[in-house]
């Protein structure tokens, strides 16, 4: 754990990248994130997309597979014009 200001006062949190599940720090999986200390839930890549690491600390760390690119909206991975597949989040 890491000292860090949340809401104003400084506390003992888990660092960006990882989340707090009860009194001990576990790293966001690949495929999640978490931009900030204190949380207790990892936040999930748009749906096809991936992180190459766990222990990610920004959206901008999930990547779609090759020959795919996010959609307009920015919640799923498509596939690019000539191509076709089923793009699903890892582990489904």
């Amino acid at each position: 754990m890491v000292a860090e200001t949340i809401n104003g006062q400084l506390v003992c949190a888990c660092p960006a990248g990882w989340r707090t599940d009860g009194n001990t720090c576990e790293m966001c999986s690949r495929g999640t994130f978490a931009e900030s200390g204190g949380l207790q839930e990892c936040r999930s890549c748009p749906t096809g997309a991936s992180t190459e690491e766990a222990a990610a600390t920004s959206p901008s760390q999930c990547v779609c597979p090759h020959n795919s690119r996010l959609s307009g909206g920015g919640d799923a991975c498509v596939c690019l014009a000539g191509y076709e597949g089923v793009l699903a989040q890892p582990g489904d």
